[in-house]
């Protein structure tokens, strides 16, 4: 469980990083990567404090395949890190979605001869920013679903529609029973959802919906940041959010105003799933501006 001062550092940092122009890192100099094996041949990467999204590297004899490649100035510690599992070849490369905490680092695996595959809109949405590098952007895109049949597994991607972006994939490893969420889940506090980019309130919590009808109920959860996770983190995630967006969409119906509805905040009983009051004002921001229903 990730302290207050966890929680907000990683939030800071997280969300200063979904600026729009998307092209200024934090200090990640000091950032040591930790190894956490969850199932005979699956791995979670992941940094101190939330503040580097998680990375799942999957191994076997048909190389490596890594969901999400954290940040660009990371790629030597990630490299490092993975050749603690594995000394195979990184054959594939998917991103959850475009941002540049969960994409930054695709280059230098790309170079590597990995093959980078994604929605069609992280692609749309990379080759927007300034100074891409050409490497960083995926090869091979889908619309709906794709799978990846490797190291005796279905590595299934599914794009549920608008949620945390408009490109979002949530990855399943079939027979070993994990599920990477990406940004759909946040397991330290109320989520980040870029209405600039694509992301909508209700399609965010459609997905969790989807992905809760859909797996097993043993499932390993793993969230695009905090610690890895059970089903019923998942399903107690997903109510939370639904009472949080009744209840500010209901004050807001009122005549509410959003600060004061900020003032008034959220009943304790959803903090204590969602985070603290500054985690819990931004929320309530969020689904206050979301017009988007889609």
């Amino acid at each position: 469980m990730l302290s207050h001062m966890e929680v907000r550092g990683a939030l800071l940092v997280i969300f200063s990083c979904l600026a729009p122009a998307l092209c200024a890192q934090p200090d990640l100099s000091k950032i040591e990567l930790g190894v956490r094996q969850i199932t005979n041949n699956i791995y979670i990467l992941s940094g101190v404090g939330g503040v580097v999204g998680n990375m799942i590297v999957s191994t076997g004899p048909d190389g490596i395949v890594l969901v999400d490649t954290g940040y660009e100035q990371l790629a030597d510690k990630i490299e490092s890190a993975m050749r603690s599992v594995s000394s195979a070849p990184i054959r594939f490369v998917v991103n959850t979605h475009f941002h540049q905490d969960h994409t930054g680092a695709n280059a230098a695996f790309a170079a590597q001869g990995a093959t980078v595959i994604a929605h069609e809109n992280v692609r749309k949405r990379l080759a927007q920013l300034p100074a891409t590098n050409a490497l960083c952007l995926p090869t091979v895109t889908f619309d709906k679903t794709a799978s990846l049949y490797l190291n005796g597994d279905e590595i299934r991607l599914v794009h549920y529609g608008r949620g945390h972006t408009d490109g979002d994939c949530v990855v399943h490893f079939v027979r070993a029973n994990v599920v990477h969420m990406g940004d759909h889940f946040f397991n330290f506090g109320f989520p980040f959802v870029d209405l600039e980019n694509g992301g909508s309130v209700d399609g965010y919590i459609r997905t969790l919906a989807a992905v809760l009808d859909t797996i097993h109920p043993d499932a390993k959860i793993v969230p695009g940041h905090g610690q890895p996770a059970t089903v019923h983190d998942l399903r107690m995630y997903h109510q939370m959010l639904v009472e949080t967006v009744h209840t500010v969409r209901k004050a807001k119906a009122a005549g509410k105003k959003l600060d004061a509805i900020k003032r008034t905040g959220l009943p304790n009983k959803l903090k204590q799933v969602g985070g603290d009051n500054e985690n819990a004002a931004f929320w309530i921001e969020t689904v206050y501006r979301d017009t988007n229903t889609n």
